[in-house]
């Protein structure tokens, strides 16, 4: 009779730590705070600003639509992507147009009404949301 080579331990710890890193990266991950979120805000705003000037009256528009086509599609935004965050419903389900919509352009218009208090909010809140984030029941996680 042949002798059989043992199987080794090695594939399944392999196994493991990739469904570990899936489970991971669809939702386990921490709340991301309020500096990393400016990054990449900031990120997304040198983009708008930049693709404003290259191409005039159309650029920051199209620049915006593609942010939001890249968030409902993706879960997050260049700068977010730059910073390794993801946007995520806050009850697991997935993001639709209308909360994507929601958050990006009212919400955050929202968000800076007074002062930019309603960003200010991921500073204190348990689950680090904005007030845009409040209001499309979202939450932003690291990757």
């Amino acid at each position: 009779m042949m002798n059989m080579p043992k199987k080794s331990k090695k594939k399944s710890n392999v196994r493991k730590r990739a469904s570990t890193a899936a489970v991971s990266r669809n939702g386990s991950g921490k709340y991301a705070g309020f500096w990393v979120r400016l990054g990449a805000f900031l990120v997304d705003a040198v983009f708008t600003i930049a693709a404003g000037v290259l191409i005039p009256y159309v650029g920051a528009a199209a620049a915006l639509i593609f942010n939001i086509y890249l968030i409902y599609t993706r879960g997050y935004s260049i700068g977010k992507k730059v910073f390794n965050l993801r946007i995520e419903k806050d009850d697991g389900a997935k993001l639709d147009i209308v909360d994507v919509v929601m958050r990006e352009i009212l919400g955050k218009f929202v968000s800076g009404l007074v002062l930019g208090l309603g960003f200010l909010l991921i500073i204190i809140d348990d689950k680090k949301q904005g007030l845009h984030d409040k209001l499309a029941h979202t939450i932003v996680k690291q990757a």
